[in-house]
């Protein structure tokens, strides 16, 4: 992903993103996968929205208020690579790990204090659930009227759940059992539903932290992406 600072660029860059990709499958050892510009199309779209947002946190000195957003950013990279080279249980781990960083951004943000304990040993992470009920409370929720901001909240921590089965391997369902090289090369099956889930919990996570960074200034073209990133029934409630 080259320069996706300009919302205007978004089509050009998702060429360039698709043809970078395209020229790595030629390499001998990389899988033929045939969901290489679904992968990039989903993800890409995805990336170009925290992008925004770390774009505009970025203005702030403190680490606390950004470096969450900017791990996500880079991790929705990484995903992209993964997916495209086939590595189906390396994506779920980060995913999950997606998850708990826009869990601990919002959480982070208002606790600069916790967040120097943090980078010096001195605290643990929150635990996750500890953090999905303080989105349920943050000061900016508790007086909105936007139903909308629990069920995305229920949506994201439900789907870290479900992922947390694959990262311990609770069942035969949630493991990879190949035992060959030529079997790992020719799965692609789980990438449509990996889709399919990561755009909700994307979704999710866009929609709460335009809610709770209201004061951001986008400008309409930068509103407008975000927007057009959501299911239709979202769009007009996420702005007010």
């Amino acid at each position: 992903m080259s320069n996706i600072k300009d919302s205007k660029l978004i089509k050009s860059d998702l060429e360039n993103t698709i043809n970078f990709f395209k020229q790595q499958e030629k390499q001998p050892q990389t899988p033929q996968n045939p969901h290489l510009e679904e992968i990039v199309k989903n993800i890409h779209k995805t990336a170009y929205c925290i992008k925004l947002f770390s774009i505009k946190l970025d203005s702030n000195i403190a680490l606390n208020k950004k470096i969450f957003v900017k791990g996500m950013l880079s991790d929705y990279i990484t995903i992209m690579h993964l997916l495209i080279n086939n590595f189906e249980i390396s994506s779920e781990l980060t995913l999950r790990r997606i998850i708990e960083l826009f869990y601990n951004h919002i959480y982070y943000y208002d606790h600069p204090i916790e967040y120097i304990q943090l980078e010096q040993g001195k605290n643990e992470y929150t635990p996750i659930i500890e953090l999905k009920k303080y989105v349920e409370k943050h000061p900016l929720i508790p007086n909105s009227k936007d139903d909308n901001i629990k069920i995305m909240n229920d949506n994201i921590f439900n789907h870290y759940h479900n992922i947390s089965r694959t990262v311990h391997a609770k069942g035969s369902e949630h493991m990879a059992l190949f035992d060959n090289i030529q079997q790992l090369k020719n799965s692609f099956a789980y990438i449509s539903q990996f889709l399919i889930d990561i755009n909700s919990i994307s979704q999710a996570i866009i929609y709460i932290l335009f809610k709770i960074h209201k004061d951001i200034p986008f400008t309409p073209v930068e509103r407008s992406t975000l927007t057009s990133f959501l299911p239709r029934e979202y769009r007009r409630k996420m702005t007010e």
